[in-house]
């Protein structure tokens, strides 16, 4: 079992696929020490490091007890004993970034630091540990900004330059080498007023907390930025370079950007599941219209936002916002601007989305695109569905990369098989694009098997389960790991009513209405409508429809027993009294009545199959 600790911001686990959340107690104390260690450690050294306050022999005590609770937990058990000291070797984000610095590969290394080190793990009660966590969040600090200031003097991209400064000024808002970087790429990137602007608020920082002036070289970068305003006409923000990568959604592009053009609308949300490409799709959105905002536009990450409260705070950083973090000072920055604004991965925010209204009504030029999973239900809202990519049928083989699906598909797999031919593996590649109904990050999952096994084997493997849709590199993000672990955050978004639907809807084959839902799985409409929002049904016509994984995914929570086979009888019994009311229609050669049975058909063959094995 692979086990992967990130420990930069708050601290999680990943085990197999699955992403899990470690809070603050003594166990997991222990276990983040150990997998930062990397060695072995005494158990004297443990004892005195968690219990620092007690007396030997009862630390000695707490620490069996301590280890004993661990064992309990199926990540834990790989911690190895020998004779008075302990070790636990498993994978971190600490050890990869590290290894990424010490290999000269800066571009990697800087993304894993997603925080600082095992946020909400002080201890205020151990001195010894509070001395040795604040001297390893020092040392990281001081590799991380080191390697950041190398970076920003390389040639790299205007947009990664200001961001990187931007995270530097967060962590020391007096870093003078910080600042030089970023006037600097502001400067480069047509936005000399703006960096103007950071000196000067920069400058008054340094006067009122230190009582001191910036040096003569940040002095003469300004100077030169004033005269070559005065001299210079204003130059424009250069095009963003595209994803080379990015594959179709024309029609959802040119939507879009049909949108932006309206005066009345001023929010756009790009709604749909987990994994369907919401976050691609409105970067490429960002970087194709940013030219038609006169101050730019911006990419706001928001996955790690614990509440709207932290919104202000982002924002600032993303923006380079000096002078304060509320959402009021942003509004202030941002009133006189002409702005396009991506806010990804806004669903945990969901219910907080009224703090957007007054993001729009304090900056009357400001945009806004947002990626959710969650239709956000606020009055400024223009939805923009997102569904998987447009996949080929069975007599397509001929030109089967004139589809998007199919073309992600045999991109992401030439990437680890450039032999596969297409017009070879066409009749698979389609059956592939179909099982997963041209979702993206399926696509991407599976065609990564490609360098084990032809795409017959993946079509056949698809069939009997999501084994094979978990990622085998650490290409994808954490919350991308695996199909399982995408469902698993929309299942959290999920109330105790909405999940128990989810799962008893997932007797249904093909499809049903809310009359048949009503009836089999007692979901009401109020509750077809919540998992609608929340991208886990979509309407097609009178009927509605789970993605095929998520159907897989649901009948998973359904549980073995009584709960599974009342929700099986229940739908055997509605189908076969619609067959009973459409057989003497049906036999009359009733045309309305046989095209409902054959709407209905799988449902049908699934209570037929349900009657003779309850009556075997």
């Amino acid at each position: 079992m692979t086990v992967r600790l990130l420990l930069f911001g708050s601290p999680t686990i990943e085990v197999g696929g699955e992403l899990l959340a470690l809070p603050f107690e003594r166990r997991n104390q222990l276990l983040v020490f150990l997998a930062l260690k990397r060695a072995w450690v005494g158990r004297a050294e443990l004892a005195t490091l968690l219990w620092p306050e007690q007396q030997s022999k009862l630390a000695y005590t707490n620490l069996r007890k301590t280890l004993h609770r661990l064992q309990s937990l199926r990540w834990a058990r790989g911690i190895e004993s020998q004779g008075g000291a302990l070790r636990f070797e498993a994978e971190t984000d600490v050890s990869a970034f590290e290894l990424a610095l010490r290999e000269q590969r800066i571009s990697d290394a800087l993304p894993m630091q997603r925080g600082e080190l095992l946020a909400g793990f002080n201890d205020d009660q151990s001195e010894a540990w509070s001395s040795w966590l604040n001297f390893e969040r020092e040392r990281l600090r001081v590799a991380w900004r080191d390697a950041a200031l190398n970076r920003l003097a390389a040639d790299i991209d205007a947009a990664e330059g200001i961001e990187l400064s931007t995270r530097l000024l967060d962590t020391d808002p007096l870093d003078e080498a910080a600042l030089r970087g970023q006037m600097a790429w502001l400067a480069r990137s047509g936005q000399s007023a703006r960096a103007r602007q950071a000196y000067h608020e920069y400058a008054k920082r340094l006067a009122d907390d230190l009582g001191l002036t910036p040096g003569a070289e940040l002095r003469a970068l300004h100077d030169s930025l004033a005269t070559v305003a005065l001299s210079a006409p204003a130059v424009p923000t250069p095009a963003a370079k595209l994803d080379a990568d990015f594959v179709g959604r024309i029609v959802e592009l040119r939507r879009i950007g049909a949108l932006l053009a309206q005066d009345d609308c001023r929010l756009i949300c790009l709604v749909g599941p987990g994994g369907v490409g919401k976050t691609r799709l409105a970067q490429r959105a960002m970087q194709q219209f940013a030219q038609q905002f006169s101050d730019g536009a911006a990419f706001i990450p928001l996955e790690d936002v614990a509440s709207a409260s932290d919104l202000g705070g982002r924002f600032a950083r993303e923006l380079g916002i000096t002078g304060g973090n509320s959402l009021e000072r942003v509004i202030e920055f941002l009133c006189e601007r002409q702005m396009l604004l991506v806010l990804d991965n806004f669903e945990h925010l969901a219910t907080d989305a009224a703090a957007l209204e007054l993001l729009l009504k304090g900056c009357a030029r400001l945009k806004l695109i947002v990626t959710s999973r969650i239709r956000l239900a606020i009055s400024c809202e223009w939805l923009l569905p997102i569904e998987g990519l447009p996949c080929p049928e069975a007599e397509d083989q001929d030109r089967v990369e004139s589809f998007d699906a199919a073309q992600l598909f045999v991109k992401a797999a030439q990437r680890v098989e450039p032999a596969l031919v297409p017009a070879v593996e066409a009749a698979s590649i389609i059956d592939i694009c179909r099982q997963v109904e041209g979702l993206p990050l399926a696509l991407e999952l599976a065609a990564a098997w490609t360098r084990v096994l032809p795409c017959d084997a993946i079509a056949a493997e698809l069939r009997h389960g999501t084994e094979l849709l978990h990622a085998v590199d650490h290409a994808q993000p954490a919350r991308h790991a695996s199909i399982e672990v995408v469902f698993e955050q929309s299942w959290r978004l999920l109330n105790a009513i909405e999940r128990d639907a989810l799962s008893r809807l997932s007797v249904f084959h093909g499809g049903f209405t809310a009359d048949a839902a009503r009836g089999v799985a007692a979901a009401s409409l109020p509750v077809l409508a919540a998992l609608t929002d929340k991208s886990l049904l979509r309407k097609e016509g009178a009927r509605l429809f789970m993605h095929p994984l998520v159907h897989h995914l649901a009948a998973l929570r359904l549980p073995d027993g009584a709960a599974r086979e009342a929700a099986e009888r229940a739908h055997a019994l509605y189908f076969q009294q619609l067959m009973e009311q459409l057989r003497r229609n049906i036999e009359n050669g009733d045309r309305e009545s046989l095209q409902r049975l054959d709407i209905e058909f799988e449902n049908c063959r699934a209570a037929w199959r349900w009657s003779i094995k309850s009556s075997a």
